[in-house]
C-alpha cells in the first residue's frame, strides 16, 4: 500500500509503504546508516539478519518513506498490550530519515 504524504508541500513527492521482504536490502541499508549515526559501527550482515527475521516473524511493523522511488527513511513499530485498557497499543522504536540534499530550484 503507497501512501502518499503532502503534509503541505507543494510537491507531494514522498511516498509511504509498509515493507515487505522484498524491502529488506533497501531497510537494511537504510537500517544500518541509522545504527551508524547512533554512534554505532556498520554491520550490514548483522542488521540484514535482523530486518529479514523481523520482517519474517512480524514482530514488529516497519514502513518506508520513498522521495521519487528511492528510499529515504522508515520508522519501526511494535505492538505492546496495554494491561489497563486492555488493548494493544503501537509504540514507535525506530526513526530514521537520511539526509537528503535540497535542490537549490525546491520550493
Amino acid at each position: 500500500m503507497l501512501i502518499p504524504s503532502s503534509f503541505g508541500m507543494s510537491n507531494p513527492a514522498i511516498m509511504i509503504q509498509q515493507a515487505t521482504l522484498l524491502h529488506a536490502e533497501a531497510v537494511s541499508e537504510l537500517f544500518d546508516q541509522y545504527i551508524q549515526e547512533a554512534g554505532k559501527q556498520s554491520n550490514l550482515p548483522k542488521v540484514r539478519s535482523y530486518i529479514t527475521q523481523g520482517l519474517s516473524l512480524a514482530d514488529s511493523k516497519i514502513f518506508m518513506a520513498f522521495k521519487d522511488n528511492f528510499p529515504i527513511g522508515f520508522i519501526q513499530i511494535f505492538k505492546q498490550f496495554g494491561a489497563t485498557s486492555m488493548r494493544p497499543i503501537w509504540y514507535i522504536q525506530d526513526l530514521f530519515v537520511k539526509h537528503v540534499k535540497k535542490s537549490p530550484l525546491a520550493c
